[in-house]
């Protein structure tokens, strides 16, 4: 069975086959565990991340996982699956960045939840101001918690249906990005 199609396919593959636990053979080169080292992956998928975010990206990922045990903010329960479902799907955003004009924009997350993609981009965008909004007002408390167990200054947080915060003047077209 043929491991890679291309060159191009196995640079990728060794990249992110990295674990600090045990080692496996790979088409004849000493390679660390199978299980990928999501940071690698993360830095692999999205090259315009500044490693300066990984401390925080690692801590968002254990304080969020720690909440997801009281409440249900996510069905990914494991540390592979929230990296790659929830702080990899929220960061494909960054591709756009360098098309944004150099201003501090305002972003509003409707519908924020557990806080995706809202919490990795503004980790990741501190240059800009967040707005989270979402209906249920459990997990809008989980996602103040982790605001605040993370120190982020750049985010405001919402309790409310959309409809209602578009009719206050106060958001009434404020917001340069929307996401949901």
């Amino acid at each position: 069975m043929e491991l890679y199609r291309s060159q191009v396919e196995q640079k990728a593959l060794e990249r992110i086959l990295l674990s600090p636990r045990e080692r496996t053979e790979v088409r004849g080169y000493q390679r660390e565990s199978a299980k990928p080292d999501v940071y690698h992956i993360l830095h692999y998928t999205v090259p315009m991340l500044p490693p300066a975010h990984e401390p925080q990206l690692r801590r968002l990922l254990q304080v969020f996982l720690a909440e997801n045990q009281r409440l249900n903010l996510s069905a990914f329960r494991t540390e592979e699956k929230c990296w790659i479902g929830n702080i990899l799907d929220s960061l494909a955003f960054l591709d756009i960045r360098w098309k944004m004009e150099e201003r501090r924009w305002k972003i509003l997350d409707i519908g924020t939840g557990g806080g995706f993609p809202l919490l990795p981009l503004a980790i990741c965008m501190p240059e800009h101001h967040f707005t989270g909004i979402d209906a249920t007002r459990k997990k809008i408390d989980a996602v103040k918690r982790i605001i605040d167990t993370l120190g982020l200054t750049n985010i405001d947080i919402f309790w409310g249906r959309a409809e209602a915060l578009g009719h206050d003047p106060a958001h009434y077209e404020k917001y340069d990005i929307v996401l949901t």
